[in-house]
């Protein structure tokens, strides 16, 4: 089983067509879908329990107040079910493409030490995903920052942990890096897996909080492994092929 875990704050535009494309990965595989309200005050909240009656295997959490992307992630990770083998993560506003787990997991079945595989994903301007627009090849692709273009052994996530709340931003930079710090057994695929929607409320688009996020991520890990030379470091780990992203990522080179 494949558990997909998606934190939602206000996604009332967007979330019910992330949550329907992972729905249509079942024809491959068996996969529970795991969101967390985050204390939503739009009608997103309407549109999940719309979504219950029309797909088996979602479940609904919530928070009591507004806490965050990761304290909702944490709550995800403890509401995985006991038979589950892999875990992946989307944002309540980004598209899985069709197949996209399918080459992955055949990988992590067919391969025993393999702890995680990374494909990639493009960023696609949100009003080409609405009105079905022509996607273009020459929209930027990343490969290893986003968690939505891995999929994990549940294994190697309990050994990773909870995700840093005091991280505002680049909590997921800090949770890759602490996986990188653990494992070097990650299969790498060129196949792009979802659009990544950019849109006016991306909370990448704050540039200067996110150079301070990604900056502080790589000192914790630079400390982490000063402190024990046992952790390995990411060198070699992401993969960007966008020059906004490639100005914004020159702190990645430690």
């Amino acid at each position: 089983m494949l558990s997909v875990l998606m934190p939602a704050f206000n996604a009332e535009k967007y979330i019910s067509a992330a949550i329907d494309s992972i729905a249509k990965q079942r024809t491959y595989c068996d996969i529970e879908i795991l969101v967390c309200n985050d204390c939503l005050t739009d009608s997103t909240e309407q549109i999940l329990k719309n979504k219950l009656k029309q797909i088996n295997g979602l479940k609904i959490f919530s928070l009591e107040s507004n806490q965050g992307v990761s304290t909702a992630r944490n709550r995800l990770l403890q509401e995985i079910a006991p038979q589950s083998e892999y875990v992946a993560f989307l944002d309540s506003d980004d598209i899985l493409i069709e197949g996209a787990y399918k080459k992955a997991l055949s990988a992590l079945n067919n391969s025993p030490n393999t702890q995680l595989t990374i494909s990639k994903l493009r960023m696609v301007p949100s009003e080409f995903l609405d009105f079905g627009g022509e996607l273009s090849e020459e929209w930027p692709v990343l490969s290893g920052i986003n968690l939505a273009s891995c999929i994990f052994r549940k294994k190697l996530l309990d050994k990773i942990g909870s995700f840093n709340t005091s991280m505002a931003y680049a909590e997921d930079l800090d949770y890759m890096l602490r996986m990188a710090e653990i494992t070097k057994e990650i299969a790498h695929f060129e196949d792009v897996v979802y659009y990544y929607r950019r849109h006016a409320t991306n909370a990448t688009l704050n540039a200067k909080a996110l150079n301070a996020g990604f900056s502080r991520a790589i000192m914790n890990h630079m400390m982490r492994r000063k402190k024990d030379p046992s952790l390995m470091d990411a060198k070699g780990m992401f993969r960007i092929d966008a020059p906004e992203m490639l100005a914004r990522a020159r702190v990645f080179h430690v």
